[in-house]
């Protein structure tokens, strides 16, 4: 599930990255929905 929501924020697997995972759910704790 968890994978899934990745690959619909960041639009592809490959697109995925530990900084914009790490940047997703910084924003997710601030708030902000990208």
């Amino acid at each position: 599930m968890k994978k899934a929501i990745l690959m619909m924020t960041f639009g592809s697997p490959e697109e995925i990255t530990f900084e914009g995972v790490a940047d997703f759910f910084t924003n997710i704790r601030r708030g902000v929905r990208p």
